[in-house]
């Protein structure tokens, strides 16, 4: 089994030292990267901003690589470490230019090997994400005629079940046949769903999985080392294999941690191990 890691919880780490800090992951045993990366044209709002400000993102910045300030160097360096990098996670890349951004970022992920394009919605209501169903489906489509897949990522919003019962997620995958699903564990349970019931429940439709471990299901959650918290790990492992990702699609999401950051990921990467071969042994 192959473990990945986002770069977002670990962007302090790769701005002080990209190769080593990658060297000592590869060294716990991690061995894909997941890089978020935003497309140039399409910066959240957020990054523009800090942008303005001097905010340090691309180079060897840390965890949030833009495309035009060298994130495909980054690739090849990371791939010179011994990374490979299956998917990469942005917002949408669709802006009033229409595909140019979409024909950019594809062409990006076709050269360094990526075949998800994972993005997040990050919207408040099942109202306002049904006004990404066009572009959604734009994307989808664009990606998928060449060979790439789009996968939406959840934060709690998406799985929060409004007073109809319905999410926002639901709703979106219903609406856009070629739209995926890579499942954030944490937020999930922030959101009041259970991540083993939720692979089960869209197992045809997980592309990539963000395990993610929190010390309680609260609106301001506390994050733990994968395995240390409320997360039940072996139920959402046994989901796993029932899914048809690919080796490596399993993927930790360590925000941040309380303690020592390596000392999570080293934990949280062991725990992951054991569950998936001891989950393997009982069937």
């Amino acid at each position: 089994m192959q473990i990945g890691i986002n770069t977002f919880g670990i962007a302090r780490q790769l701005s002080r030292d990209f190769c080593g800090a990658l060297g000592r992951l590869r060294e716990i045993g991690y061995s894909f990267l997941e890089p978020c990366i935003y497309f140039d044209g399409a910066l959240p709002r957020p990054v523009r901003a800090g942008l303005r400000f001097g905010l340090r993102i691309g180079g060897t910045y840390g965890g949030l690589w833009q495309q035009c300030y060298g994130a495909e160097e980054l690739a090849l360096r990371a791939k010179e470490c011994g990374f490979s990098i299956l998917s990469v996670h942005s917002f949408l890349p669709v802006t009033k230019s229409g595909c140019r951004w979409l024909e950019e970022g594809a062409a990006l992920l076709e050269r360094i090997g990526a075949k998800f394009l994972v993005v997040s919605p990050m919207k408040g209501s099942i109202r306002e994400a049904e006004r990404l169903i066009p572009a959604l489906r734009e994307a989808s489509d664009f990606l998928y005629a060449r060979g790439i897949s789009l996968l939406l990522h959840n934060h709690a919003p998406e799985f929060a079940c409004e007073a109809d019962g319905r999410t926002q997620a639901g709703v979106l995958l219903a609406a856009v046949p070629r739209l995926g699903l890579e499942p954030d564990t944490g937020w999930a349970q922030v959101a009041g769903q259970d991540p083993a019931q939720l692979l089960h429940a869209y197992a045809g439709r997980v592309g990539l999985l963000h395990l993610k471990d929190i010390a309680a299901a609260k609106k301001k959650p506390r994050f733990t080392a994968i395995g240390e918290g409320v997360l039940p790990l072996r139920d959402v492992l046994r989901e796993a294999k029932k899914c048809a990702f690919p080796d490596g699609g399993v993927i930790v999401d360590q925000d941040r941690s309380e303690g020592d950051l390596w000392r999570d990921l080293h934990a949280g990467f062991t725990n992951i191990f054991r569950a998936w071969a001891e989950e393997g042994a009982s069937r």
